[in-house]
């Protein structure tokens, strides 16, 4: 069995306890709804609050089940205004557009600025190799060294598969490396740099960098299995 497979394994597995969660769920609210509106309403009106919760629940499974298949996410580091971003959102959006979900990062937002420093200081620190070996130092020493940063790493794409870190590009924008950082599901995390040059990253900075982006990537799931309670707290309280 390959690493695909093993990951579409795990991605059912998860899909597989989420449709059981949300199916314990609705036992539980269909319980408490007899419990609290039986006595205190007619029939009809019960009946109208079920068929509304059953209805939810398919809808619920609808969305959970595009949110699986599209389990790839594309994080995008670069300024609005540079040629490379406009070839990188056509591309997407012929080609992968429907397959993942894009995240552009614009670098003259502060926020995104740091946080694209951030993870190419630890890319150097890991020993990636983004600074070129004919890098002058003396002659960059009255320059800003995020601006070295910048011109060395810009555009910075992060893909993952089903919430890991699979594969980085760095300053390439060409469109066979995009099509090969999104096709690679490997255990080991592929670094696409200049002149075809190719770094395996350690797990520790693979890590370190989900760990940077965590809390983006479960809220859109987290808020899909909280919802189905929220509507039918207030169809309870309406009622």
């Amino acid at each position: 069995m390959d690493v695909q497979q093993i990951t579409k394994g795990n991605s059912y597995l998860k899909t597989s306890f989420y449709f059981l969660g949300l199916w314990l769920k609705y036992l539980f609210l269909n319980r408490l709804l007899l419990l609290m509106k039986i006595n205190k309403y007619p029939k009809k009106g019960y009946s109208t609050m079920l068929s509304f919760l059953n209805i939810f629940l398919i809808c619920s499974f609808f969305f959970v089940r595009i949110n699986v298949e599209h389990s790839i996410e594309v994080y995008v580091y670069n300024f609005p205004n540079f040629y490379s971003l406009e070839n990188i959102k056509n591309y997407f959006h012929h080609t992968f557009e429907a397959e993942a979900t894009i995240y552009y990062r614009y670098l003259n937002d502060s926020y995104y600025l740091d946080e694209f420093l951030k993870i190419v200081s630890l890319l150097i620190e890991e020993g990636v190799p983004i600074i070129p070996p004919d890098f002058c130092v003396p002659c960059e020493m009255e320059k800003d060294w995020k601006e070295t940063y910048i011109r060395y790493s810009c555009p910075l794409l992060l893909y993952f598969r089903d919430g890991n870190l699979t594969s980085i590009v760095i300053s390439r924008f060409d469109p066979n490396v995009l099509f090969q950082a999104f096709i690679y599901s490997e255990e080991s995390v592929k670094v696409f740099l200049r002149d075809d040059l190719i770094y395996l990253l350690k797990d520790d900075a693979r890590m370190r960098i989900e760990d940077l982006l965590k809390g983006r990537k479960e809220v859109s799931m987290e808020f899909l299995s909280l919802l189905p309670i929220i509507v039918m707290a207030a169809l309870i309280d309406a009622a």
